[in-house]
């Protein structure tokens, strides 16, 4: 018996997208769209939850971006 996963793709700034549609080409999922300028986290788990029928079974999977180091941090004052 194969198990069939349903997969959700959702990026949030200030709004919440779903990009469900672009995980066909990672190409576009990655380069295709541009976000920033806030974090409603809130608003996209409510927006997630409809997704979710059996939370036991369930992952939803939060990456934050690295912040960049500042190039002159980690040079040496002499």
């Amino acid at each position: 018996m194969s198990k069939k996963w349903l997969i959700q793709i959702i990026a949030f700034d200030t709004n919440v997208v779903d990009l469900t549609e672009k995980s066909r080409d990672p190409v576009d999922l990655l380069y295709g769209f541009q976000l920033g300028g806030g974090t409603e986290i809130n608003k996209s788990v409510a927006y997630c939850e409809q997704f979710i029928e059996t939370p036991i079974k369930s992952l939803v999977f939060h990456a934050l971006p690295v912040p960049h180091r500042n190039s002159h941090s980690c040079s040496r004052q002499h």
